[in-house]
């Protein structure tokens, strides 16, 4: 191995090797994974310390690698130090920024966390906010072009990292760094790999010492997909609730492999394309020179405004169909329409004003306004039948697409290669030989391979150059984002929608999972009583429930059983997990997120598997038990994913990590919750769940009162106007009456209100302020009835808006409007 030259931010340098001054590699291990890891672990012993400092940095092949943390080392003696250390690639520099589309930091046109993009924006985005922290270091190189515009919302916390991950999953495809000789970063979307035309075998001078195959599990298979689409834009006549197959209702929405079924069995899986929906994608042809709220669309092929015997065929009773635009300056908006005249082809829309009062679009500003060339979709209408045919074609074929990748059991293969047999091919010339992506032929009689083959991760020893570990899947990549994952919290939201929490089945279910951990409970320390204590009574003096090596806490984590709604299906987040009783110190280890197809009916040990010599770690799903201290790994108990349920028809995870003690009269605990879990109280976090319901009596209820009105006053008022016909009438039936409410503090108060008044707004004329002053006179009924005689004949340039002011006790007034 050639000498390795570290160089510190101030420009000084030092051998990471110096046998002069007593320092020896003892392991140096290259580990990079396609899309995830790129990093190269140091085993080092000196016989003086070494400082080694944040921003230390050499090149391995022109590749730069740089320590972002602190290495963990040992002090023997005064003369003996072990250090282990991870040098990271340029990969992990993009953690070190925040994927932030606010436009104070970016420059950007683009408010908040949601961002409606093709690749290339996206990537831009990402490049502009690198930037802010490496200046001019990190450009874009290759990408693909013509992307699917997609609306993704970013987690305040995202880092770039974390970002360039997700997108990649998003538009399938791969990421590849490059350095050039100026220092600056070349960042490339693009499929990496390349087929080597060797072939690989076991045995003297075939290639590799041994193979291995592994994770051979039959849950992975599906020989039976239930597919569903979204639920927009079906109406109410449609045979389901989402999306199905042509000629099936939602029991029979399925394909299966007959090929498949015969060699296996049927294996079911259910999955959700909720991004395939009838849809019409239209573009502006033209604006209305007079209106920037009007626009046509020349190729538009149906009257939104038909009607039937029915009524209307296409726009729905009660609900107001919108415009979507998918590129442009207003790419990611919705907006009411307020009208369409069929024989222009012409839409006219409802702007709308956001939180900072900036209105959509924008009169006074071009960068928020329709272009020419702007894409867009209708929404919440019922489609044409022909855009039904073609969505239902469509989610055929992706539910094919899917399917095909998950007719075998998903395999991977560990090969240990030959490095003499490497090394005379090579001609002991040191290279990059193996790249992840790469594809290899690997042949095998015994286990049925002639194929190429997919280099999902290589392990190289850099003391011997020419020794690869390569381990090969056919499998899609998952990606481990080292980040709060985009979109987590509305996720986790559903999560606990679908959980249904409040429910006696659910608390009947909980307390038979109680008797499954109970049953499954053992000793992870291995110096505990392994029988289970059952006297009539304790006492004592403290009490303290919870294994030294379960004191941990998981940081930005979250686990979804029932992934898809298949309840041998789990997802889990990207984690921190800090833990304070391993060690003398507090120690903490990044875990990777990702997913598992489970069995039926089993219950499974739920761990984490930290790496004592770095601070990797990963989720572990098995029947197996482990004590925690396990040769190079721990192996810590989160808890234990329950079988399915027949009463919530899911499964659930029961989780154990963390402390209780009992001490007299006090407690020391992380979280309380009810039997039935819709109730909680988390300590840890001072978080509360749940329907908390204070008695009339009870001091608490006026203590919240008291405090509310400190806070806010005693005025805190909300008035809302419903149409009963939408916002949206047909211009030849301008019948609808609006409904009023009031309330406080979410408080119906409507009861309350002494007396009522409605004003018009009908145009910008003084004719039209007149008549509006001539309308109002009498209109003191708290609901209102309109008929065709409260419009003016601006209905069809302006909308129109009814104002209602309420006055209650204590003078008070309050105002509510809609434009119809």
């Amino acid at each position: 191995m050639e000498q390795i030259l570290v160089k510190r931010a101030n420009n000084s340098e030092y051998l990471l090797e110096d046998k002069n001054k007593g320092s020896f590699i003892t392991s140096i291990i290259q580990s990079t994974e396609l899309r995830s890891n790129d990093v190269i672990n140091v085993e080092l012993s000196s016989r003086e310390f070494i400082n080694f400092t944040i921003g230390d940095s050499f090149y391995y092949l022109g590749q730069k690698y740089t320590l972002n943390q602190i290495p963990r080392y040992f002090k023997n003696s005064s003369n003996d130090f072990q250090y282990s250390i991870t040098f990271e690639g340029v990969m992990f520099d993009l953690r070190r920024a925040s994927y932030d589309v606010n436009i104070d930091t970016t420059g950007s046109a683009i408010y908040g966390e949601t961002l409606t993009a093709d690749l290339e924006l996206f990537a831009t985005i990402l490049i502009e906010n690198i930037n802010r922290v490496f200046p001019g270091k990190w450009i874009l190189g290759e990408i693909p072009t013509e992307t699917e515009t997609k609306t993704i919302t970013f987690s305040e916390e995202e880092n770039c990292l974390a970002a360039l991950q997700m997108l990649c999953d998003e538009y399938d495809t791969d990421f590849i760094i490059k350095t050039d000789n100026n220092g600056v970063n070349i960042l490339n979307f693009k499929q990496v790999g390349e087929e080597i035309s060797l072939e690989f075998k076991v045995g003297f001078q075939k290639g590799l010492y041994n193979l291995t195959r592994e994770k051979v599990d039959a849950s992975d298979i599906v020989t039976r997909l239930k597919v569903y689409g979204s639920d927009k834009n079906l109406g109410t006549d449609y045979r389901a609730n989402r999306l199905v197959l042509k000629d099936k209702n939602k029991p029979n929405s399925y394909i299966e492999n007959t090929q498949a079924v015969a060699k296996y069995g049927i294996y079911e899986s259910t999955k959700i394309f909720d991004d395939i929906y009838p849809r019409r994608k239209g573009k502006v042809t033209s604006i209305n020179s007079d209106s920037v709220y009007k626009f046509s669309d020349s190729s538009m092929d149906f009257n939104l405004k038909e009607k039937d015997e029915n009524g209307t065929k296409y726009l729905l009773n009660g609900i107001n169909a919108k415009i979507h635009f998918n590129t442009g300056d207003l790419a990611g908006y919705e907006f009411e329409i307020h009208d369409y005249n069929h024989e222009t082809k012409e839409f006219h829309i409802i702007k709308f004003a956001d939180e900072n009062s900036y209105e959509f679009p924008s009169k006074d500003s071009d960068a928020f306004r329709i272009g020419i060339g702007d894409e867009y979709v209708i929404l919440d209408i019922q489609m044409p039948q022909t855009y039904i045919d073609n969505a239902e074609a469509e989610l055929f074929e992706k539910a094919d697409e899917y399917l095909s990748d998950k007719l075998e059991p998903n395999i991977q293969y560990l090969l240990d290669v030959d490095t003499l047999h490497l090394q005379r091919i090579l001609n002991d010339t040191v290279t990059q030989f193996f790249s992840i992506g790469d594809f290899i032929k690997v042949i095998d009689e015994d286990f049925d391979i002639n194929r190429y083959i997919r280099i999902k991760s290589i392990e190289r020893d850099l003391k011997n150059p020419f020794d690869y570990k390569l381990t090969l899947s056919d499998s899609k990549v998952t990606n481990f984002l080292s980040g709060t994952i985009p979109g987590e919290i509305n996720t986790i939201k559903n999560i606990i929608k679908l959980n249904n929490l409040n429910d006696p089945a659910k608390a009947r279910r909980n307390w038979k999972d109680a008797q499954e951990v109970l049953n499954m409970v053992f000793d992870v320390e291995g110096d505990y009583y392994t029988d289970k204590i059952k006297p009539n009574s304790i006492e004592t003096t403290h009490l303290q429930v919870g294994a030294k090596s379960m004191q941990f806490n998981l940081i930005d984590s979250f686990f979804e059983p029932n992934f898809e709604g298949n309840p041998n299906k789990i997802r889990w987040s990207t984690c921190k997990l800090v833990h304070f009783t391993i060690s003398d110190k507090i120690v903490d280890w990044q875990i990777q997120g990702g997913q598992k197809d489970l069995e039926s009916n089993k219950p499974y040990y739920l761990y984490a598997k930290c790496n004592k010599s770095n601070n990797i770690g990963v989720i572990e799903i098995t029947e197996t038990q482990y004590v925690v201290d396990q040769g190079n790994f721990y192996y810590f108990l989160i808890g234990i994913i329950n079988t399915y349920s027949e009463d919530v028809k899911a499964r659930e995870i029961s989780l154990m990590y963390g402390f209780t003690t009992v001490s007299g009269r006090f407690i020391k605990t992380g979280r309380i919750e009810s039997s039935g879990g819709g109730t909680y109280f988390d300590l840890d976090t001072g978080e509360i769940s749940g329907k908390i319901t204070f008695t009339s009596d009870s001091p608490a209820l006026n203590q919240i009162d008291d405090r509310i009105e400190e806070i806010f006053g005693d005025d805190s008022l909300n008035l809302y106007i419903t149409s009963t016909k939408g916002d949206l009438l047909d211009i030849d039936d301008l019948n609808t009456t609006l409904i009023v409410s009031v309330d406080r503090y979410f408080k119906d108060v409507t009861d309350e209100v002494i007396s009522w008044q409605w004003t018009r707004e009908s145009g910008l004329s003084q004719e039209a302020q007149d008549a509006d002053e001539i309308w109002k006179i009498g209109k003191i009924t708290k609901d209102l009835v309109l008929t065709p005689a409260d419009f003016t004949s601006d209905i069809f340039e302006y909308g129109h808006t009814f104002i209602c002011t309420a006055l209650l006790e204590g003078n008070k007034t309050i105002d509510g409007k809609i434009t119809i």
